[in-house]
């Protein structure tokens, strides 16, 4: 399954905020870490994240694209049906949170 993200380093907090559209057109998943962009320490903060939410181990999650920029674009290998699960429970327990 492929996720796109909206990074924010250097947060309060470790979380996945919401949804935002983005000027390009598709939807991104706003993620806030506390760690800072520098030597990939966000990256991987943001990996971690994304497997706990999903259930995965962090080597299921690979960054594809963005590996310098806030928008990313991430792939999480293995089952696409309990994937598309997690994400769906997340979503509607966040919904109140989407833009």
């Amino acid at each position: 399954m492929r996720v796109l993200v909206r990074v924010t380093p250097k947060a309060s907090r470790i979380e996945v905020s919401g949804t935002e559209l983005g000027a390009d057109g598709r939807t991104y998943l706003k993620v806030r870490v506390t760690t800072a962009s520098e030597n990939g320490k966000a990256n991987r903060a943001v990996i971690k994240l994304l497997a706990k939410l999903w259930g995965a181990a962090p080597r299921e999650v690979t960054l594809i694209s963005g590996a310098t920029a806030r928008l990313k674009a991430l792939v999480i290998s293995g089952d696409a049906t309990s994937q598309l699960r997690h994400l769906q429970e997340w979503l509607k327990q966040h919904q109140t949170g989407a833009h």
